[in-house]
């Protein structure tokens, strides 16, 4: 009997690290998303110091939790996202308006990406 209860206890603890993770994904990647969805409307609007700011918060955002998304994401989008917010400080210099854009539409998808694949919703759960 003990060793069902244990098993009981073991099954609770990992629900509730699985819930407790997909709501940190969910939260973190979520406001970067939006973040930079915004500069690349800001950029398209000409108002380059809103875009420049958003951008930045948006990769501080995504450098702060990296590790954190290491630890339960695959690596090779975070290795895209990695790639496209490297190209991005290149265009906020030149004040491309259309590659900044871009790139900012892409890194919100991705981080849109990142958040779906972890959130406890019903496709993930089967």
């Amino acid at each position: 009997m003990k060793r069902g209860w244990i098993g009981l206890a073991l099954l609770v603890v990992l629900l509730a690290s699985s819930l407790f993770t997909a709501k940190k994904m969910e939260e973190y990647h979520n406001d970067g998303a939006q973040m930079l969805t915004q500069a690349g409307t800001c950029a398209l609007e000409e108002n380059w110091a809103a875009a420049r700011e958003l951008a930045f918060q948006a990769m501080k955002q995504w450098q702060k939790h990296r590790e954190f998304t290491a630890a339960f994401a695959d690596h090779e989008p975070m290795e895209d996202v990695d790639c496209l917010f490297a190209q991005l400080p290149a265009y906020a210099r030149q004040e491309d308006t259309a590659h900044f854009a871009a790139i900012c539409a892409e890194l919100s998808m991705r981080l849109d990406a990142v958040r779906n694949a972890h959130s406890f919703l019903w496709w993930n759960v089967l």
